[in-house]
């Protein structure tokens, strides 16, 4: 049962993407709802297998492991890997203006209004690791977390506060 559909949209031309998009749009709605259709006639073969499993006196079959039952569970599960823990490490970077390693954001975080995004160190740490993988955040050459925007050209001023010196080099 292969899918014959084909649809064509130039990625370069805007118009093109907003002229196919009400068509896109209908298709992405038309597969949900057969993938919708497909787990009910799924799950109606589970349980008839496993009535007919029962009467032969066999094992029912097991549920699949890791499965979404429905396009919504997977898609609750996408919202909420979109972690409020990461939107609070970033911002708490950002305010310090530098970068920081794990446990010195959690004492920040803790001492500045983030107490219910900083549970502990392994959870900040956790969450920044989470947002350098999301692209928001990077880490620097020296393992901390770097608030965005940050270049490594502004490592200079930073060894310049943390050693006293006023010569980057």
């Amino acid at each position: 049962m292969a899918d014959q559909t084909h649809l064509s949209v130039n990625l370069a031309d805007p118009q093109d993407i907003l002229d196919k998009l009400p068509e896109i749009r209908a298709l992405y709605e038309s597969k949900k709802r057969a993938l919708a259709d497909l787990q009910r006639e799924v799950e109606s073969w589970r349980g008839f297998l496993g009535h007919l499993a029962s009467i032969a006196g066999e094992e029912a079959p097991e549920e699949p492991k890791g499965a979404f039952e429905t396009f919504e569970a997977a898609s609750r599960l996408a919202r909420r890997n979109r972690a409020p823990a990461k939107d609070a490490v970033v911002e708490a970077l950002r305010v310090v203006g530098r970068p920081m390693g794990p446990t010195d954001l959690y004492r920040f975080m803790v001492g500045n209004g983030f107490e219910k995004q900083a549970t502990n160190p392994n959870a900040v740490g956790a969450a920044l690791w989470g947002a350098v993988k999301a692209g928001r955040i990077s880490k620097t050459s020296e393992g901390l977390y770097a608030p965005p925007g940050w270049t490594e050209l502004d490592k200079g001023d930073l060894l310049a506060l943390t050693e006293g010196s006023t010569d980057p080099s």
